[in-house]
């Protein structure tokens, strides 16, 4: 379950506790789409809000994912689960920790020396999609921030590569 939590963070930029809330009416694999509307408490093992009103949000998944996530939904409706990440045995996601674990694991064997956490991948997901030019204010609402200035605070150093870029653009535009 680690290793798909780690997959859909990824995906999603979505945040732990926003991924291990996940049921198996928040997956849409026919429109390409979870819903994040709460998220998991691991202290009490039920459900808490979301971090912001801005924070409750459908986000596209690319679809192969959501069709490898398909046995497991259907296996969990089987038996009458929601969580989709729930292990077996206590019926609860993975903690914080042992995802952690897994994904050092993974990077280890991927030869990365860069200490990533499960709250890194949610960083570079973002990180990557300003900087392949994906619009701010899109990318704010699929992370769930309160607001545009949150995203452009947190990524400024990104966005100011995206400038020098737009002022080269600007310039030939005008150069022609």
């Amino acid at each position: 379950m680690s290793r798909l939590m780690i997959q859909m963070a990824c995906y999603s930029g979505a945040r732990l506790s926003e991924i291990a809330g996940l049921t198996i009416d928040d997956i849409d694999p026919l429109h390409g789409k979870i819903n994040i509307d709460k998220t998991f408490d691991y202290r009490d093992g039920g459900f808490a809000p979301t971090k912001n009103p801005q924070s409750i949000r459908k986000i596209d998944i690319e679809k192969s994912f959501l069709k490898q996530l398909q046995p497991i939904v259907t296996e969990k409706k089987l038996k009458g689960q929601k969580l989709i990440f729930a292990k077996e045995i206590d019926n609860r996601p993975p903690s914080s920790n042992g995802v952690n674990k897994e994904l050092r694991s993974i990077l280890k064997k991927l030869n990365i020396q860069k200490d990533i956490t499960f709250h890194g991948l949610r960083h570079t997901h973002i990180s990557y999609l300003l900087s392949n030019g994906v619009d701010v204010q899109y990318v704010s609402k699929r992370a769930g921030h309160s607001s545009v200035m949150t995203t452009l605070k947190i990524y400024t150093h990104i966005l100011q590569k995206r400038e020098r870029h737009e002022v080269k653009r600007t310039l030939e535009l005008f150069t022609g």
